[in-house]
């Protein structure tokens, strides 16, 4: 709900699908291809989500401090 509520996109440019569960869960998919534990197939991810996954395993604490801070400004 935190990502539809946010105004980054501006309303007349998304469409039905904008962030849905399945979009969503698809993303996740993607970050968690990334991980080198993951054995699975390959996903569609991009070179972001590689970096989003490294900067995780780098210093959890700070990405979750960051992931919090994001979280304050959509919710404000």
């Amino acid at each position: 709900m935190v990502l539809n509520n946010a105004s980054i996109h501006p309303l007349e440019v998304r469409g039905e699908k904008f962030r849905n569960p399945s979009g969503v869960s698809r993303k996740m998919i993607n970050l968690y291809a990334c991980h080198p534990e993951y054995a699975g197939a390959p996903s569609h991810g991009g070179k972001t989500d590689k970096i989003v996954i490294d900067e995780l395993l780098e210093d959890p604490d700070l990405f979750l401090k960051k992931a919090d801070g994001i979280l304050g400004k959509l919710a404000s």
